[in-house]
This record gives C-alpha cells, structure tokens and sequence, in this order.
C-alpha cells in the first residue's frame, strides 16, 4: 500500500500535509474492471447456452450489454472528477495566482517600456534638433557680413527667436523630466 504526501490549505486558510491514499483509486479500478470482466463472462455464458430461447437470449445480451455501458458511465465519471481534483490541487497548491493579473503586470512593464522609449526618442529628436540648429547658426557667423544695419538686427531677431524656443523646449523637458518623476514615485 502506497501512500502520497498531499499539501493541502484547510478552512484556516493554513497549509497541511495529508497522506493521499493511491491503493483506493487502484481498488477502485480493478473493481470496475473485474465487474466489466465478470459482465463479459456472463454474455459468454449466455450466448453458449443452447437451452435458452433466442427471445431470451438476446433480452439477457440486453441487459449484460446495459450493465457494461453503465460501467463505462460510471468509468468516465470518475475520470472526470478525478481531472478535476488534480486541477484544484494544483491551483491550491500554486496558490490560485491568477495568469490575468500577470498578463496585466506584463503589459504595464511593457507599457512603461514603451513610454521610456517615447521619452528617449523625443530627447534625441530634441539633441538633432539643436546641432541642427547650431550648424544654421555658424553659417549664419561665417556668413557674417551684414549688407546693413537692418539685415543685421533680423539676423538677430531670428538667433533671439530661435534661443527662445531652445529655452521653451529646454522647460518643457524639465516638467516632462519632473512629470516622469512624480508618477515613478507614485
């Protein structure tokens, strides 16, 4: 007689070892297949027996063939809840963790992945951007012989212009850089 150590969670929701006894479930197989044997002797019989009418004969192979398919029933049944303790057993024993919620865990990381990709493109477009705008600004220099003082003071113009937007977009970084930061907080 083989015994197996269960893990179990009792009504405490404390966790306990139980021994599980396998020889029942064998038992209870051989059972249903000696019973299945002794209904296939029995049709045996029937069909050999010359002194039986044939009325009779077939009522008899009727009903052992009956018997046989309520065994078959019966089999399956139990196959079937014998499945579906496993699967409890399991899920009681792995600690009912819902594969959902860790399917959600998964797209948020991802999600947060994918926002600090976003923020790290929108920095090297950002970085693009001012070298571009620094080349612009050396050949506007080694251009630099101004046809008048009015040509002058639009060059000027257009370098303040363009310092005022590198100083709006050098803020917007830092409140996205502080935005990001509270919410990792958070």
């Amino acid at each position: 007689k083989k015994n197996k150590r269960v893990k179990r969670i009792n009504e405490q929701g404390e966790e306990v070892s139980e021994d599980e006894d396998e020889e029942e479930d064998k038992t209870n197989d051989d059972h249903l297949q000696t019973q299945q044997q002794k209904l296939e002797e029995e049709k045996k019989n029937i069909l050999e027996n010359t002194e039986i009418l044939e009325e009779e004969r077939e009522k008899l192979i009727k009903e052992v063939q009956h018997k046989v398919d309520e065994l078959n029933k019966e089999q399956k049944k139990r196959d079937n809840l014998a499945s579906k303790i496993k699967a409890m057993q399991s899920k009681l024993l792995s600690g009912g963790i819902d594969i959902s919620m860790d399917q959600r865990q998964q797209r948020a990381m991802d999600l947060q992945a994918q926002r600090q990709k976003m923020i790290e493109m929108k920095k090297r477009e950002r970085e693009i951007q001012q070298q571009l705008e620094l080349h612009e600004e050396d050949n506007i220099e080694v251009q630099g012989n101004y046809q008048s003082l009015h040509d002058e003071a639009s060059i000027r113009e257009k370098k303040l212009k363009k310092l005022q937007k590198k100083l709006e977009i050098a803020q917007t970084e830092i409140s996205d850089y502080l935005d990001e930061r509270t919410r990792r907080r958070e």
